[in-house]
């Protein structure tokens, strides 16, 4: 169920309904993305409606912060917990690792997301992550090429990845990196 705070969507959802809706999206091959929600989402959605507009429209929107879960137990959910986004991302791994679904990590400098897969790898003994693609572009957007845009659309990971960022000029902007549709 999602409840609005502030006219920001939050659903109340715990670890195991989180996992389990985005590792089924993920075996569907399904383009979808996750708002993983602290406060500070909230109150900057508050006053931009541009970035509430982008939290609302995503297919899950995740409680991480505890002022969230205290509202929403207050509305409703009584025995809602924090979905933090750390512990979610490791769920997640170990679900994917479980059931056989590439993952694929993208963003950041080539030796950082090599750092990563390699902590990964060794933490979980995943075979199941794909080689990092080295496209540190889609942070910085204007530096992205079409040809990198499209290499993570075509990328073999059964997995979306969206990066929200404040640009201070021109407001906040999604910038989608979808694999496998």
């Amino acid at each position: 169920m999602a409840y609005s705070i502030l006219g920001t969507r939050v659903d109340a959802v715990d670890y195991d309904g989180a996992t389990g809706m985005i590792g089924s999206w993920a075996q569907r091959h399904e383009s979808r993305y996750v708002c993983v929600a602290a406060v500070h989402i909230v109150m900057e959605g508050y006053d931009d409606p541009g970035l509430r507009t982008l939290v609302n429209a995503a297919d899950l929107v995740v409680p991480d912060g505890m002022p969230l879960v205290w509202t929403l137990r207050r509305l409703g959910s009584v025995n809602q917990e924090r979905v933090y986004g750390p512990e979610l991302t490791l769920r997640l791994l170990y679900a994917a690792e479980a059931k056989g679904i590439p993952v694929g990590f993208v963003g950041s400098a080539p030796e950082t997301l090599d750092l990563l897969v390699k902590n990964v790898r060794s933490f979980l003994g995943s075979k199941s992550l794909m080689p990092s693609a080295h496209l540190s572009g889609i942070l910085r957007p204007k530096r992205m090429s079409r040809s990198s845009a499209r290499s993570i659309t075509r990328a073999p990971a059964s997995c979306s990845s969206v990066w929200v960022a404040r640009n201070r000029k021109n407001g906040w902007r999604l910038m989608p990196g979808e694999c496998n549709r």
